[in-house]
């Protein structure tokens, strides 16, 4: 009888361990399977956001420390404005797919934070409450911090225009990280006004999700949401751009257009301050980051408008074009306006034109014309490459800060002589 109810207890232990060990399996197995299928859905979104600009998808770690087999992923030179990064297999073709967007031409406002020291507040912004500008690991550049519940701005923004621009580069951490917030109000100083209480506009990215927001009611829960893989990219460059026209407003994040809002944009009121807020939350998180800002009257058709000026007077200078900090590498906006001069010259085959890259005076004068020869030719090169034009057809050179259109002592004034020329040669016969 002993012996029977051992062997019973024996079968009762193996038969829980034997559905404990299946119950085990299947959470493994289904674990498993979760897994490759989270893996795959990552692919995916990494193959939608590999549309974006390849180099500014990559997290600048990756960029430019050294591979483990000791060479460097790019090479890297050390320059009197700081550090260029070697751009020559960037000169590919790019599909234009939604990004429309072109920069305004006539700068309104410019800040990469070049003159301000580290640790300061940079001296054409204001802010409700602290920041500093900093140089971050890695990172292109000078970049300022906005913290935990701050309000910064540009100041002394003039009114702006019917038809502008905003740029700047966005960089925000992959923990804690904040509720970004950046838009129009009619303040003239939100910085003392509470701006709850008057007319805006903003986006919102949100610090616990994957959405960003737009609307016009101050932190109502109200905004009409967009998914966007916003983790993925945290520790990484994002390009910000936003495009009005009258009461047309659009949102580009790198390369992707995520709002194209047609009546939102309120035309007479909105147009007094742009700012940007880490809103309040009680976990209080790490700051974001901004850099490279640049503000611009636009046209109708900036585009359009550039070569009917080429057209007409045979030369044409623009800032609209342009390039990566201290690099040749064309920004991913610039395109619309190149691709409009490879199909003048596709269509006209007798025209030769010469590209003229000029920089402002940051720097030696040698790096600064070798950097605008570079950029002038990386202009050349893509549209020989896209539009299969004649190579004697081109012809390129660099000017360095030689010929400068406004005063290099504002940050304006610098980024508007950052420019590419286009001047018509003599018709080949």
């Amino acid at each position: 009888m002993r012996h029977l109810i051992i062997v019973l207890l024996l079968c009762g232990i193996w038969s829980v361990s034997l559905a404990q060990a299946l119950k085990d399996f299947d959470k493994r197995f289904s674990n498993k399977v979760n897994r490759k299928i989270d893996q795959k859905v990552d692919r995916n979104i990494d193959k939608v956001l590999n549309k974006a600009d390849q180099r500014t998808d990559k997290p600048i770690d990756d960029v430019l420390t050294p591979k483990p087999d000791g060479k460097k992923a790019v090479e890297k030179k050390e320059s009197a404005e700081g550090t260029q990064q070697e751009n020559n297999e960037d000169i590919k073709l790019h599909a234009a797919g939604d990004f429309d967007f072109v920069p305004g031409s006539e700068l309104i406002f410019a800040d990469n934070f070049e003159k301000d020291a580290v640790g300061d507040f940079p001296a054409s912004w204001n802010t409700s409450g602290s920041g500093e500008v900093l140089i971050l690991s890695g990172m292109p550049g000078k970049w300022l911090s906005i913290p935990h519940n701050t309000l910064t701005l540009p100041e002394k923004l003039p009114a702006l225009p019917e038809n502008f621009t905003v740029e700047f580069n966005l960089i925000y951490p992959g923990d804690n990280r904040p509720p970004i917030t950046f838009g129009f109000t009619d303040s003239k100083n939100p910085v003392k006004e509470n701006i709850q209480y008057k007319k805006l506009f903003y986006f919102r990215i949100q610090h616990t999700q994957d959405l960003i927001g737009s609307t016009d009611r101050f932190y109502s829960g109200g905004e009409n949401n967009q998914s966007y893989a916003f983790k993925s990219l945290a520790g990484k460059v994002m390009r910000v751009s936003i495009s009005v026209n009258k009461t047309r407003i659009r949102l580009y994040l790198n390369r992707d257009k995520v709002f194209d809002l047609p009546r939102a944009f309120e035309p007479f009121t909105l147009r007094n301050n742009f700012f940007l807020k880490s809103a309040a939350v009680t976990s209080k998180p790490q700051p974001f980051y901004i850099a490279d800002v640049r503000i611009a009257a636009a046209g109708t058709d900036a585009r359009s408008g550039i070569l009917k000026e080429f057209m007409d007077k045979g030369s044409v200078s623009t800032n609209a074009i342009q390039f990566d900090f201290n690099s040749d590498k064309i920004t991913p906006s610039s395109y619309q306006i190149i691709d409009e001069f490879g199909e003048a010259l596709k269509r006209s085959d007798d025209w030769r034109i010469n590209i003229i890259g000029h920089t402002d005076n940051i720097g030696k004068d040698s790096y600064n014309q070798q950097l605008s020869a570079k950029r002038a030719a990386a202009v050349k090169a893509y549209l020989v490459s896209k539009y299969d034009i004649d190579t004697d057809r081109i012809q390129t050179e660099g000017k360095g800060a030689a010929i400068s259109l406004k005063p290099n002592d504002t940050a304006e004034g610098r980024a508007a002589n950052r420019r590419v020329e286009f001047v018509r040669l003599t018709i080949q016969k």
